[in-house]
Order: structure tokens, then sequence, then C-alpha cells
């Protein structure tokens, strides 16, 4: 077994098997998930990938929304903010 590979096994009632975990390719060579799908940028023509449009009060809504707060942020200024009763995360921005 290489350096960095781990294996494991595994048995239920009528199967056994066993696995091997590959070593880390990304040790002191991290990247955000904006840096991997900005650099390089993904180009207009590229095969199964359709650019959102979304309007652009969505896009200044957006804007003022910081990393881990949602649409229902207290920093989102009151004319951008959402007047929707009952809606839930998952239903916007779909």
């Amino acid at each position: 077994m290489s350096k960095g590979v781990s294996e494991g096994k595994a048995t239920t009632s009528k199967i056994s098997y066993a696995w091997m975990i590959p070593a880390s390719t990304h040790q002191n060579n991290h990247r955000t998930a904006k840096e991997t799908l900005t650099s390089p940028e993904i180009p207009h023509d590229a095969d199964n990938h359709i650019f959102p449009s979304q309007a652009k009060q969505v896009v200044e809504r957006l804007k003022h929304i910081a990393p881990g707060e949602n649409a229902w942020a207290e920093s989102i200024p009151e004319h951008l903010r959402l007047n929707v009763k009952g809606a839930k995360l998952n239903n916007i921005y779909k």
C-alpha cells in the first residue's frame, strides 16, 4: 500500500467488500469553491454549463448577503428584502 492511502473492510449479512481511500491531493494547497470555479474562468460555450440570468434586483440583493447569512439577513436594505409570506429558503433562487 502506498504512503497516505488507507484501506477499509466491511461485512454485511451477505456481502463482504474492501475499499481503498486515496491519498490527499490538496495538502498545503487548499482552494475555495470560488477559486475553483473562477480560475480558470468557465468559457461561455462550455458544454453542460448554463450561466444564470438573474434580475438586477436579485443580483443587488445577493451582494448584501454575507457568507453564512441567507435571504432574510438583517444586512439587506429594506427595499431589497423579500416580502413573501410562508417562503422557505429551499424554494427561492431555484
